[in-house]
């Protein structure tokens, strides 16, 4: 099969023959309608001289620019080419404030550091802004007031799946401005191979230490990821390729803005892939979700609206929670009491409150009972609010 670009129109001033080292030869004129044909490559061909690059279609149908260096960059990326999810920091499900180490916006663990203090939060762009392109909503704000210690602070994202990248080139970049410590900073990339049965060690590369001002600057980093053949993979399917931001010292206080973090295939950072909200926030619910409404950050006591109903009668008392999508794995499920600060459902018929015992979880749904016999036929409506995790 050939793949070819039909040029409409007339292309001038190519009279006769004209050649010269390296080109394609054109003989006369293209008129309008012809084409010209490009074979498929299986492989990439031979590096181009240094200060140059190839430009070629592959046998997947992409179009492909080779550099000196014999890294191949996608020319027209398609859909998906940002390996993180929630880059731009636009869906927080947990809150939008946090002092503790964890989870804060989807899929970013942050750590305090040891004997550390910190705040992550959310911060908004002003509407029409030019220092960060693209026009995002969210930054993430990492304020370190009290120095930490081993564990270093930092801020993480864990790529599902070990495999991912592995023995290729890859490039991660993102945008940051704030108060920096006495140190760089230093990006890590952390081959994790899971738990369970034998996996191999964990495989760190040291991508690159940085330093930055009160101004947004981009920074961007290429990495070589180490290939995982004679590894072993763990049997718990929680492997994972970690990206990381982290302090270069102990004890260093500084406040780091970030917004637009991207990790993609090749030598090249392009524009920041912007996907849907609806298609991020599914991505994020593979591995965290919740009943509550989007901007509800999960909490007792924190209202009925979104909560899970039992509408009482004479069969068994039960409430299934149907998660939005397929999770990583059967998620570790937390109980929130609509009307109350413990973590049983709320009857709002007499406010009384019932517990309930886990009947079944899977990766699909999670169901619950409640424990007394005896309610199982109050005629009386039922609730509660749950969050599912998965994460890794």
């Amino acid at each position: 099969m050939k793949r070819f670009i039909v040029l409409a129109g007339m292309v001038t001033a190519l009279l006769g023959t004209v050649s010269w080292a390296g080109a394609i030869t054109y003989k006369g004129d293209l008129k309008a309608d012809e084409s010209v044909l490009f074979p498929e490559q299986v492989t990439p061909p031979a590096n181009p001289p240094s200060g140059n690059r190839k430009l070629y279609f592959r046998d997947d149908g992409n179009l492909y620019q080779l550099d000196a260096a014999g890294i191949e960059n996608p020319v027209i990326a398609r859909g998906g080419k940002n390996a993180l999810i929630n880059g731009n920091f636009r869906i927080w499900q947990r809150g939008t404030s946090f002092t503790a180490t964890g989870y804060s916006a989807d899929r970013w663990w942050h750590e305090k550091g040891g004997g550390g203090a910190v705040t992550i939060s959310r911060q908004s762009f002003a509407l029409g802004q030019v220092d960060v392109p693209g026009e995002p909503e969210f930054f993430l704000r990492h304020d370190q007031t009290t120095g930490g210690s081993s564990p270093v602070p930092k801020i993480v994202q864990r790529i599902e799946d070990v495999r991912t990248f592995a023995g290729e080139t890859i490039t991660l970049s993102f945008w940051v401005k704030g108060t920096a410590p006495a140190t760089d900073l230093t990006v890590f990339l952390v081959q994790v191979f899971g738990s369970g049965g034998a996996p191999s060690s964990d495989v760190a590369v040291n991508v690159g230490t940085y330093s930055f001002t009160g101004s947004w600057s981009k920074k961007t980093f290429t990495v070589a990821v180490p290939s995982i053949s004679g590894k072993t993979i763990g049997t718990n399917d929680d492997d994972y390729l970690d990206i990381r931001v982290a302090q270069s010292a102990v004890n260093e206080t500084f406040t780091l803005d970030i917004a637009n973090v991207q990790v993609e295939k090749g030598s090249v950072a392009t524009e920041f892939e912007r996907r849907p909200l609806g298609l991020e926030l599914s991505l994020c619910e593979r591995y965290f979700a919740k009943t509550f409404p989007i901007a509800t950050a999960p909490a007792q006591n924190a209202g009925v609206t979104g909560s899970l109903y039992w509408n009482g009668n004479s069969g068994v008392a039960s409430i299934m929670w149907r998660f939005p999508v397929r999770m990583r794995a059967s998620p570790t499920i937390t109980l929130y009491n609509p009307s109350a600060a413990n973590n049983n459902g709320r009857n709002i018929d007499d406010s009384t409150d019932k517990p309930l015992s886990q009947q079944h979880i899977n990766d699909q749904v999670a169901v619950y009972a409640v424990s007394s016999a005896s309610a199982a036929n109050d005629n009386d409506r039922l609730s509660i609010h749950m969050t599912a995790d998965a994460e890794l």
